[in-house]
């Protein structure tokens, strides 16, 4: 096989590019790839797109981040595939096949109020972050390539169902791990904020109230010996910080107690940024601590322990910044998920292949989440009340050896004090007093046993248990009242 911009590729690479082409041959024009973090979704990308230049097709790249921007030129520009960047900052190149462009700088220069130049012709649109990349600024992009093929590209593609038609997956953490692209990563969960009464807007907490409650329950000391405890040797390692605020705040602490730490944001220079980030590889700089930054287009490989301090109500925001540990690095056998925002509880192991759907949303994953948690169809995990190790199975923790078989869970109040919690994070209901109270509802307003049933799923996120269901298919249509008139008496002989 001919190597791809010079490297050789993968065989999830392979097939990724294949089932792209097999779309594009079937007649998709929306095509949205996704591949765990570290499964060269850039190089595939990158491949399509000399592939289209070599048969005299015009290619645009867009990204949305200027870090992304230089990514995926140095990809082209490490094999010699001349193309042309159009971002602030650049000199505006010739007319090559591929264009490297910005979102933000070609929206506003050739869509925006007052247009002066042209945008960049293109049989081939690749939309790289799709997932953040949803908005009516993006979705205007997409409309002026009404006849290119669209392509997406995403480790989360969720929420992305209106703007593509057709999924392809090219690698799964397991299949990655396999090649050696992804390491293993342990996760310990000393405690987890209490996020009750918190608003979210689909599926994500609101950040000033997410900010909020998390400093106020912040127990920072914990923080700390946690990491020195599950850290000794302290290497290099990632905060992700709720607030930009709150990110230097947490970097003072560290200091103070005789770490050696540093804080980026949005806001920080280039060329401070990166003699940070070498710094950081070459251990003079113990741990980063940023807010949004760290989060996705950005590579540092050596980086083996993360700290989550950000809760993380979407499972997209969580499997983003978890992706920053577990790229492969040289010496790098494992990494390590030090959480103390509850994230392991609502999303799962970092570990765990995700079966994709292009239909998913954060809301719905969730609540599929919840109902396999609730039907037992999917393992929670133990938490060793020791050393905070979340193991799959099994009564002794591999970390320190403590054996339990009860699992448990620290929650910080809102008065910042820790709180011992045991038993499911998903609370089991008493689905038959649940189902007389829906009976009892649907009986006093006239509505259907259907209905009735569509009640229970939506108070429970989960569809009625089959031993609570009539014994007759035709009485699904019929109302309540009709079925049962004892249920407008009392809500107890369900």
């Amino acid at each position: 096989m001919k190597p791809w911009l010079g490297k050789e590729p993968w065989p999830t690479q392979v097939s990724g590019l294949q089932q792209i082409e097999d779309a594009i041959a079937l007649g998709y024009r929306r095509i949205m790839l996704t591949c765990s973090t570290g499964g060269g979704k850039t190089l595939m990308f990158s491949e399509l797109a000399r592939r289209f230049a070599e048969s005299n097709k015009r290619v645009a790249i867009f990204t949305n981040r200027k870090i992304l921007t230089g990514q995926a030129s140095r990809a082209l520009e490490s094999a010699g595939i001349n193309h042309g960047i159009l971002a602030a900052g650049y000199h505006w190149a010739e007319p090559f096949r591929i264009q490297v462009c910005s979102l933000q700088t070609v929206f506003s220069r050739a869509l925006g109020e007052h247009p002066w130049i042209e945008m960049p012709s293109a049989d081939l649109v690749v939309i790289d972050e799709a997932h953040s990349n949803k908005a009516e600024m993006a979705q205007k992009v997409m409309r002026h390539y009404k006849d290119a093929i669209i392509l997406g590209v995403s480790a989360t593609p969720i929420g992305v169902a209106k703007l593509y038609d057709h999924l392809v997956v090219a690698g799964r953490n397991s299949e990655l791990r396999a090649l050696g692209s992804l390491v293993p990563c342990d996760v310990f969960a000393p405690d987890e904020p209490d996020m009750k009464g918190v608003r979210r807007i689909r599926g994500e907490y609101v950040r000033d109230g997410m900010i909020r409650r998390t400093m106020q329950t912040l127990v920072f000391g914990n923080v700390f010996s946690h990491w020195r405890k599950l850290n000794p040797s302290a290497k290099p390692t990632l905060v992700f910080a709720p607030g930009v605020k709150e990110s230097r705040w947490l970097v003072e602490q560290f200091q103070e107690r005789g770490a050696t730490a540093a804080h980026i944001d949005g806001e920080t220079a280039d060329d401070e940024r990166q003699r940070i980030f070498l710094a950081h590889q070459s251990g003079d700089v113990q741990i980063i601590s940023s807010c949004g930054v760290l989060r996705e287009g950005f590579d540092a490989p050596w980086a083996e322990v993360g700290i989550l301090i950000q809760p993380c109500g979407g499972l997209s925001t969580y499997i983003q910044i978890v992706g920053r540990l577990l790229r492969a690095y040289p010496g790098k056998e494992r990494a390590t998920l030090i959480d103390h925002a509850g994230a392991w509880h609502m999303h799962g192991s970092p570990n765990s292949d995700r079966e994709w759907e292009l239909d998913d949303t954060d809301t719905k994953i969730a609540k599929k989440r919840k109902e396999q948690l609730h039907k037992g169809e999917l393992a929670e995990g133990v938490r060793c009340p020791i050393c905070s190790m979340i193991r799959k199975q099994g009564p002794k923790c591999p970390f320190c050896g403590h054996e339990h078989v009860k699992s448990s869970r620290i929650v910080r109040m809102l008065d910042g004090t820790l709180t011992k919690k045991t038993g499911s994070v998903v609370k089991k209901r008493p689905d038959r007093q649940l189902w007389s109270q829906c009976l009892f509802a649907c009986g006093r307003s006239g509505r259907t046993l259907n209905q009735a049933a569509g009640l229970f799923r939506k108070r429970t996120g989960y569809a009625l248990p089959r031993d609570l269901h009539p014994a007759s298919a035709d009485d699904w249509g019929r109302k309540v009242a009709e079925l049962y008139p004892y249920t407008l008496r009392t809500r107890t002989r369900a």
